[in-house]
């Protein structure tokens, strides 16, 4: 089995720290994207449910909000990872 992990430890750092960023990059830009779709359904959810009468709709906005300022938080972040690599 060891021998497998023996080709990781003879390449150079950079390559490593590439391939780190790059899994990175791809796994934020994804969440970001998904945050993003649920902040925009959870607006909608809490739309419908403000105008049908149901009084847990602006719950239902405010965690939405506060989705898409934690998504925020996330790409700001990134920025910082990146900015630090």
């Amino acid at each position: 089995m060891y021998r497998f992990l023996i080709p990781l430890f003879l390449m150079p750092e950079l390559a490593h720290a590439n391939t780190v960023i790059g899994i990175a990059e791809r796994f934020l830009t994804d969440v970001t994207r998904l945050g993003i779709v649920v902040c925009c359904i959870g607006f909608v959810w809490g739309g419908v449910s403000l105008a049908s009468g149901n009084p847990d709709g602006g719950r239902k906005i405010t965690g939405a909000l506060i989705g898409l300022i934690v998504t925020a938080g996330v790409m700001a972040i990134k920025q910082f990872i990146l900015g630090m690599v």
